[in-house]
């Protein structure tokens, strides 16, 4: 009897663990993936990218300089805030950069950001657009919505895009909405070199 009840006990724990290998998380983000098209092929492939490497003087990038706001060393969500310069100085857009040991842990770090809040599957299918681009190994626009046509625009609200081991979330600045091009640079930075400090600032 009592082997009984133990096999039981072992069958039912199996299948609980099984159940609920996958949190909420895990399965909102394959829900989202399934539902963007986008592909899930394993990332093991793809080369780390370089790491942006912040001093206390502003990072040169292209024509932009990153400013570190805030770094955020708790696990598991560490990110960077930064503040990103035009050459006048002037504040034309902020990012949040997710770096992570591997390519697949930023993707998960970038997608487990656009699906943590409450939105239906559906709504941020309708928020969010996968960019075929030259930008980042996986690129996602996040449209702005238009009160008055009660619809999403083509106009960004945010552009996300993982290079590598790096996770990036560039957001424009009021009446500044240039933030592919500065997508761009910084994409570019991460593949070839990820800048330079400046000096005298």
């Amino acid at each position: 009897m009592k082997q009984q009840i133990f096999a039981g006990w072992i069958i039912i724990t199996l299948i609980s663990g099984k159940c609920f290998a996958a949190g909420p998380m895990e399965e909102r983000i394959s829900q989202f993936t399934a539902a963007m098209h986008i592909s899930t092929d394993s990332q093991t492939n793809i080369l780390s990218s370089s790491h942006f490497v912040f001093t206390k003087q502003p990072l040169k990038v292209g024509d932009f300089q990153l400013k570190q706001k805030e770094k955020k060393e708790s696990s598991p969500i560490a990110f960077i805030d930064v503040d990103i310069l035009d050459t006048n100085d002037y504040v034309v857009a902020t990012g949040r950069i997710f770096e992570r040991s591997s390519s697949e842990m930023a993707r998960k770090a970038l997608l487990e950001k656009l699906v943590l809040n409450s939105m239906m599957i559906e709504s941020l299918v309708q928020k969010y657009e996968v960019a075929h681009n030259d930008i980042g190994d996986l690129c996602i626009v996040e449209k702005s919505f238009d009160k008055t046509a009660r619809a999403y625009s083509s106009v960004p609200l945010a552009i996300h895009f993982v290079r590598g081991c790096t996770a990036v979330s560039i957001y424009p600045m009021a009446k500044f909405n240039n933030i592919h091009d500065i997508s761009k640079v910084l994409d570019r930075a991460l593949t070839g070199g990820a800048g330079e400090p400046q000096s005298g600032k």
